[in-house]
């Protein structure tokens, strides 16, 4: 068996694990989070905001050195250990969680944002920029005859968002939840921009001392 091989059999399993139903008690904390590989450097950020008011309340960083090449459609292999690691490091972790990646809206049902919701078994919603697989039917994104996600705008005069169910949150919920967490200068949701904003300041930070 190959690597791929052994990758999609791991994801496969994981997608029949994922809860498509609202699964939490509460909405008070929202997290947002994301990644980038700079160079042979993995860093993941991480930030908890008030779901009321998209206020910063704590922020999490970590990163690791990486040299696996690649493979497109398994990015666990290279990330989630990362997003596993900072997710930890929260001292007050979020009630739901958004990730700038898919989730069912993937080949084997079972993105990154799937695959660390069901491994932390945490409340997780995917968007993403791209359309990673399947066709959009008057904003439902279709694969196998299912529907994976939903496109929608979320400002104006750009292309939309993906948005897909993580884990233990419905689409309808996390459609409604993505427009609650959206600023009229951004195109993402807060919690992600947060999150990329601390990555940022990381980079800067390495390329500075390089």
């Amino acid at each position: 068996m190959t690597k791929a091989e052994e990758l999609e059999k791991e994801q496969l399993e994981l997608a029949s694990k994922v809860i498509k139903q609202d699964a939490y008690s509460k909405l008070e904390l929202i997290g947002g989070l994301d990644v980038r590989i700079l160079d042979d450097k993995v860093i993941c950020g991480i930030v908890v905001c008030n779901y009321k008011n998209m206020q910063a309340i704590e922020h999490a960083l970590a990163e690791k050195e990486c040299k696996i090449r690649y493979l497109p459609g398994f990015r666990a292999q290279n990330e989630l250990g990362i997003m596993v690691e900072a997710f930890n490091k929260l001292k007050r972790k979020p009630d739901v969680l958004l990730i700038n990646a898919s989730g069912t809206l993937h080949p084997r049902k079972c993105g990154l944002a799937s695959h660390l919701g069901v491994v932390l078994d945490q409340p997780v919603i995917g968007v993403t920029k791209n359309l990673l697989c399947g066709k959009n039917k008057d904003s439902y994104i279709i694969l196998d005859n299912e529907v994976v996600g939903r496109a929608i705008l979320t400002k104006e005069k750009t292309k939309p968002l993906f948005v897909s169910i993580g884990h233990r949150v419905s689409l309808d919920e996390s459609i409604e939840i993505i427009k609650n967490c959206m600023r009229q200068e951004h195109k993402l949701p807060e919690p992600i921009i947060l999150a990329q904003g601390i990555i940022k300041k990381e980079t800067n930070r390495l390329n500075l001392n390089s």
